[in-house]
């Protein structure tokens, strides 16, 4: 189980960052263990579709019977260039009933095949570094597209693992723990634009003190992978795989 997860991991990231996985090392078939919805005791909550091995839509339901977001990846090879996403601008009752706006993130990419900058439509961008050769980012600026002025920094520490364990920003910093299981939304690459310790941490955060608090408590695993989480707003969430 621990090798095909490995392969998995190497599967999605030889897009996006560096793994020193080889074409013959994995089966881009082999995505039974990727999330593929997120339920909970009233209804659907994520579904996740795949593709040779990727990524390809990720839908937000959140409950409701029409999708509240959609977005769509596409590739260039194995680098993810750019995701669509389609957001409902209208509801009833907190759940969408029509007219969706969509926008383009794009994405690209330094000399190691790492991402540098994510451009958020024409109005914000954002330029990402890393520390060395390192494949886990370490720090983000964010830009007014259309002065290229700075809006935020961000910097993120890392344990040795490349669990974010702690976040500085200009209004304070945030300190995070984890376990020690794999994260299924960080194998998936799910939301690369957003960089969060939801994503883009190896473990699952499970506890966030400082400037922002909360705690998650994992109540089940499977193969080493969450299968029900009980967040802060007190709503069970079941991985389904």
């Amino acid at each position: 189980m621990i090798k095909r997860l490995l392969q998995a991991v190497c599967m999605f990231f030889a897009g996006l960052m560096l793994w020193g996985c080889t074409k013959n090392s994995m089966d881009i078939n082999d995505n039974d263990i990727f999330i593929k919805q997120i339920t909970t005791a009233n209804g659907v909550s994520e579904n996740y579709e795949y593709k040779n091995g990727k990524l390809s839509k990720q839908t937000y339901y959140s409950n409701c019977p029409n999708p509240q977001t959609e977005n769509k990846y596409t590739y260039s090879g194995n680098r993810l260039i750019s995701v669509t996403t389609a957001t409902n601008a209208f509801s009833s009752a907190s759940c969408p009933t029509g007219g969706y706006m969509t926008f383009s993130i794009n994405f690209e990419y330094d000399n190691r095949v790492r991402v540098s900058r994510i451009n958020y439509g024409t109005s914000t961008y954002k330029k990402l570094f890393y520390n060395g050769n390192s494949k886990f980012i370490t720090k983000v600026y964010s830009f007014n597209a259309a002065t290229n002025q700075p809006i935020d920094t961000i910097q993120y520490i890392r344990d040795p693992s490349g669990n974010i364990i702690e976040t500085i920003e200009k209004t304070g910093r945030t300190f995070y723990k984890y376990d020690d299981k794999l994260n299924p939304f960080y194998l998936i690459s799910r939301t690369p634009w957003h960089i969060s310790v939801w994503n883009n941490s190896p473990n699952n955060v499970i506890e966030a003190s400082g400037l922002n608090n909360f705690k998650t408590k994992i109540l089940e695993y499977k193969n080493d992978l969450p299968k029900k989480v009980l967040e802060t707003n007190n709503v069970v969430y079941e991985y389904h795989y």
